[in-house]
């Protein structure tokens, strides 16, 4: 039966052909299949036997060393050690098995892989304006809506609104941004929108930051609208 060192284990990995440079830290480590581990003891159990049969020491040793699992299912080697001509090794357990490559000594080509996938996650999609109206409402009486607010549609999609409609005033802009800025306009607002007076005092001391979400247009709009309703016909 044919056994392998871990070291030509960890060649054949590597692969006979590539350069991989000096020095760069790759780790590997190798998992000994479940048959490897039976080989193994099987190697244990003849070399007890040759040492009850007057073998040596030394070379029962070596024998050991030669063994499929090394005592231990995981044998790791660094490149960087054996590129200074050191030939330590050390053993660590894991669970998963295989080999691992670390992210700051690995290969240029596995760094470009990498980086690629990087590059996809790390972009995003652009919103585009949309065109819509921005719509001026008075909720139906005897319920909690029964408020002065403000609904946005977009399109020709436009939904049936639980209310009198007072105005619809043309809007374009970012979609996400302007259903964000209305809902806190109204959640802020809604103690004073019972009145048509407090819900315009309301609107006129949020003018700034209603005016970076919607032209300045919507906004002088929405005042006239709110003082023509104001004049008694």
């Amino acid at each position: 039966m044919a056994l392998f060192s871990a070291k030509a284990i960890v060649a054949a990995i590597i692969g006979s052909g590539g350069a991989v440079g000096g020095g760069f830290g790759l780790h590997e480590i190798v998992r000994i299949s479940e048959r490897a581990a039976q080989e193994d003891s099987q190697f244990k159990a003849k070399d007890q036997d040759n040492s009850r049969s007057g073998s040596s020491g030394a070379g029962t040793s070596e024998k050991i060393q030669n063994s499929p699992a090394a005592n231990n299912p995981l044998v790791i080697i660094s490149e960087e050690k054996a590129a200074s001509g050191t030939s330590t090794w050390e053993s660590e357990s894991s669970p998963k098995g295989g080999w691992i490559v670390t992210k700051e000594d690995r290969p240029q080509d596995l760094e470009i892989e990498d980086g690629e996938e990087n590059d996809e996650d790390s972009e995003e999609v652009e919103e585009q304006e949309i065109s819509g109206k921005l719509v001026l409402l008075k909720g139906s009486e005897g319920t909690l809506d029964n408020v002065y607010q403000l609904k946005t549609y977009y399109e020709e999609n436009k939904p049936i609104f639980d209310g009198t409609t007072l105005g619809e005033f043309p809007l374009s802009g970012l979609r996400s941004r302007i259903d964000k800025y209305v809902e806190s306009f109204n959640q802020d607002i809604w103690f004073q929108a019972d009145k048509l007076d407090t819900f315009t005092e309301g609107l006129e001391e949020r003018e700034t930051p209603f005016k970076r979400v919607f032209k300045s247009e919507v906004y002088d709009r929405l005042i006239r609208k709110l003082q023509e309703l104001k004049v008694p016909s």
